[in-house]
């Protein structure tokens, strides 16, 4: 863990006391985006964030479409090629930001999804990964500064019960396995860490 000073202007204490629920609450928001950057900062009373999205085509365009190709090639007798896999255009950015209401009503919109799956979630989606960040945060009483996602890793700046500044960054598969780690450790999932020689 590294200590450093993110700046010398004091930051007000955010009215935010569970940073794993309510990152978990954005992200869920955020999914949809297709978020490959994303940026959120901590404000007192919110969180702001931004980031580029990446836009898919919807399901139905595409059914529809392979749907007219496929029965034009019938009808003319012509072999059809395989389907090559749609490329995602890059998006626009966006901004959001989320209040403490907007987390409780985003927390409450969720609970049945989270609720039907067996009770073992996606550690690979958006909104677990910032849940684990929120528990890192969360467990030394901290609060929290801003976080930085890209493709590869994850990024971010708080300050501890102490007033001591820390900046951290898990690359997907050290984040990976802490969010293991965590779940076996409480009997959801069964660590095997991929890397190890059987």
């Amino acid at each position: 863990m590294t200590v450093l000073k993110l700046d010398s202007a004091p930051k007000i204490l955010s009215q935010f006391n569970n940073y794993a629920r309510s990152l978990r609450a954005i992200g869920h928001d955020l999914t949809k985006l297709y978020p490959e950057d994303l940026e959120i900062q901590v404000e007192a009373t919110e969180f702001l964030a931004s980031g580029v999205g990446v836009t898919q085509p919807s399901q139905e365009s595409v059914e529809h479409g392979s749907f007219i190709k496929k029965g034009w090639n019938r009808l003319t007798g012509k072999e059809s090629k395989p389907n090559l896999p749609v490329v995602p255009r890059r998006g626009e950015c966006f901004t959001r930001k989320y209040t403490l209401d907007d987390i409780n009503h985003l927390d409450e919109i969720g609970l049945p999804e989270r609720t039907n799956n067996e009770g073992k979630p996606d550690i690979y989606s958006l909104d677990e990964r910032l849940r684990t960040v929120g528990r890192i945060v969360d467990a030394c009483k901290g609060t929290l500064v801003r976080v930085v996602k890209d493709r590869n890793s994850i990024k971010f700046e708080y300050r501890d019960q102490n007033g001591h500044d820390h900046r951290e960054e898990f690359t997907n598969l050290a984040l990976y396995k802490y969010q293991q780690r965590f779940y076996s450790e409480r009997g959801i999932y069964t660590f095997i860490d991929p890397w190890d020689k059987a």
